[in-house]
């Protein structure tokens, strides 16, 4: 019998415990905080996006191209990169976010497909 109440005594003891953390927890958790953070609410926008679609056996003849690949002396690899980067940048400093590249699998991979959004304006 006195084994049955020093085990209950113990159960409530620690659920005290817990209860008494969680109370302390959430009284730092609002005194931590500001106000202005917990009321902050985020708004869900438009967005457009915009798929862009590179073709290696295309870009590779532009004059923009060739001249990475003279300029620098580099291989075409590395001339393909930088041209990318490029590409990247550009569509960057307009806005748009690269969300997905999708290189499409078949025998020959001379294109691939970047996709991009940005919030309507």
């Amino acid at each position: 019998m006195k084994r049955k109440r020093r085990v209950k005594r113990m159960k409530n003891w620690k659920n005290w415990m817990v209860l008494g953390f969680f109370f302390i927890g959430m009284t730092l958790y609002y005194l931590i905080i500001p106000p202005h953070v917990k009321s902050q609410t985020i708004s869900v926008g438009k967005w457009e996006y915009r798929v862009v679609l590179l073709d290696y056996s295309q870009y590779s003849k532009t004059p923009e191209f060739r001249k990475l690949l003279k300029d620098k002396n580099s291989t075409p690899t590395q001339a393909n990169l930088q041209f990318i980067q490029k590409i990247l940048n550009k569509f960057g400093s307009q806005g748009w976010e690269l969300v997905q590249v999708v290189v499409p699998k078949s025998r020959i991979r001379n294109f691939i497909y970047f996709y991009f959004k940005r919030l309507k304006t």
